[in-house]
């Protein structure tokens, strides 16, 4: 998708899975939300003796040169060209009557040996390498993103929230398992236990991993503002989500709590289960 820095204005491509992520503008380091920009169409003109004609749409000004509406010499412009200029500067299908070319990137005028056909247009050195550049990396998009890590101490007291939600929520489990399974006996007693123990297991998995994996973050980082990604700042699915919960509720028992001092020492503020999923934690 194309987007715009809204400080500098600069314009670039990303991903379409980084909409509505923060990302980090590469010319000027600032950081906004990215979204699709919508871009106005071109509105050609060009100048028949003293009476400009126009507006035309790219479509009906390229039907006019290959109409032969157009001569070489004919002046056209649109917004983003620098000056009034000759169509045979402009257009490819007339360049046989001028030794310069207008940049299809940066739109400037430039001497036509030294530029190379790129799809209706030409490209002049400077975007050809970098049009090279782009191919090479693969992609051709902005710089990659830079998330905004959320502090392990938000972290902890958005755990602490749910902890406490879960434990309004299993006391409400008990209650009915209690009016439903009254305690007459051992066996009804383990009846209950076995009943409530995996109605809560349940609750537990549908509430961390289910709500990770739809709205990307539980209630508790709701509240405080904050959301679990992927390693490139997208949204994760449910199968990451519940890789991400297997691996909390395994490995901080067994590293009795030292996963969550690993974080503290991590750039990215990862847990060992983060590291596992694979996904991050930002705030939003």
């Amino acid at each position: 998708m194309q987007v715009e820095c809204p400080h500098c204005r600069k314009k670039g491509r990303l991903a379409d899975k980084y909409e509505g992520s923060k990302v980090r503008c590469p010319a000027c380091s600032g950081k906004f939300i990215a979204r699709v920009m919508v871009e106005k169409p071109l509105q050609w003109y060009f100048a028949e003796g003293r009476e400009k004609k126009g507006p035309f749409t790219e479509r009906e000004i390229m039907e006019k040169v290959k109409a032969g509406g157009l001569s070489g010499e004919t002046l056209v412009w649109h917004r983003r060209l620098p000056r009034w200029l000759p169509a045979a500067t402009v257009f490819r299908e007339l360049a046989k009557e001028s030794n310069e070319a207008v940049c299809s990137s940066c739109y400037k005028v430039k001497a036509r040996a030294e530029m190379i056909a790129h799809g209706e247009g030409m490209l002049c050195d400077e975007c050809k390498l970098a049009l090279l550049q782009k191919q090479r990396d693969g992609n051709g998009e902005m710089e990659e993103i830079e998330m905004d890590f959320a502090g392990m101490g938000a972290r902890i007291f958005a755990k602490v929230l749910d902890l406490l939600i879960l434990t309004v929520l299993g006391v409400g489990v008990e209650m009915i398992s209690r009016h439903f399974f009254p305690f007459h006996s051992q066996a009804d007693l383990n009846t209950a236990f076995v009943i409530t123990l995996l109605i809560n297991m349940a609750i537990g998995l549908a509430y961390i991993a289910g709500l990770t994996g739809i709205y990307g973050a539980t209630p508790g980082k709701m509240i405080l503002g904050m959301k679990v990604v992927d390693a490139a700042g997208g949204r994760i699915g449910m199968g990451q989500a519940f890789v991400r919960y297997v691996g909390e509720f395994v490995v901080v028992p067994l590293t009795v709590m030292v996963d969550y001092l690993v974080a503290f020492f991590d750039s990215s503020r990862r847990t060992l289960y983060d590291r596992i999923s694979d996904t991050r934690v930002v705030r939003v």
